[in-house]
């Protein structure tokens, strides 16, 4: 049981972010071409939308950022040199991680129309 789940979360969870992700830019840009790009005089519907998408992006952020952790960590480590392969594994996770959080801030911030 404890594999499966942990097969799940390594592999399902950060392949999922990144679809989430995908969506919630393909939303946006359909939301975008409905209502065109000027964010002054939008409709209630609009702001709806870009809050629920924003909101999407941070939790399905947070998700990977507990995801690809344990995608990482969750495979088998070689003996020889296990613990700077070990300490390359959370380098890499944490750069991954922080990338991902700047392309969500990033998101956001086109999605909201940086101040508003």
């Amino acid at each position: 049981m404890k594999h499966s789940v942990l097969s799940i979360a390594r592999v399902i969870v950060p392949a999922g972010c990144a679809v989430v992700f995908l969506i919630c830019w393909i939303i946006d840009i359909c939301n975008s071409s409905i209502h065109g790009h000027h964010y002054n005089g939008q409709p209630p519907g609009f702001w709806k939308t870009i809050d629920i998408i924003s909101d999407v992006l941070i939790v399905n952020a947070w998700f990977f950022a507990v995801g690809f952790p344990v995608f990482m960590l969750a495979r088998p480590l070689p003996v020889k040199h296990k613990t700077l392969r070990l300490v390359l594994r959370l380098f890499v996770s944490a750069v991954v991680c922080a990338f991902f959080f700047l392309i969500t801030y990033i998101s956001v911030g086109a999605f909201v129309g940086w101040g508003g």
